[in-house]
């Protein structure tokens, strides 16, 4: 019983110190969300490996509806020592809108970081399905974000054994372009 009550108590200040902390990143991340605009999703992590974490945040408009094509602004804040915040870059063509993921609804997924990566992640479609997973790298020699990966995958649902097209881009196929650059609408 005593183990019981001291996992309850753990479970709940766990719980607890998650939500306190994200409010404490929410707070941080207020000065860059423009008016008119709210958190969508963001990730933590050390990007360009200086020991202070780092935050890809993207945007959604407070009006956007489900048939809506406006941008959704992708940024990246880089730590700085003391705990602050600064914006690295902002691409307003990186995040697919929500009306981009056909009856589905909204594609967007989420945003993954992992070392010295950070992706963004989509599904959607109706009778074809698909997903689509778009990776960054930060350069360290250039000190700037490439794009390192375009992946994606679809599939008729119909089918019975489905046959899945596969269309993966890497840095060979599309050079070394820079996330400030990047557009998800250009093939």
């Amino acid at each position: 019983m005593k183990k019981l009550l001291v996992l309850s108590m753990l479970l709940i200040t766990g719980n607890s110190t998650f939500a306190q902390s994200k409010k404490v990143v929410v707070a941080k991340l207020r000065p860059f969300i423009p008016k008119d605009y709210s958190v969508l999703a963001y990730e933590t992590g050390d990007l360009n490996q200086d020991t202070y974490p780092d935050i890809v945040l993207a945007l959604k408009n407070n009006q956007e509806t489900d048939s809506d094509q406006t941008a959704r602004p992708l940024l990246i804040l880089l730590g700085k020592k003391g705990g602050g915040l600064s914006l690295y870059a902002r691409n307003d063509s990186a995040v697919l809108c929500k009306g981009c993921g056909g009856v589905f609804g909204d594609p967007f997924e989420g945003i993954t970081i992992k070392g010295r990566y950070f992706s963004l992640e989509y599904y959607g479609g109706s009778r074809y399905r698909w997903n689509r997973i778009t990776t960054f790298k930060y350069d360290p020699v250039k000190k700037d974000f490439i794009l390192h990966r375009d992946a994606g995958l679809s599939y008729d649902d119909t089918q019975h054994n489905k046959k899945y097209a596969k269309d993966v881009y890497h840095k060979e196929a599309f050079g070394k372009q820079r996330f400030v650059k990047y557009k998800y609408d250009t093939d």
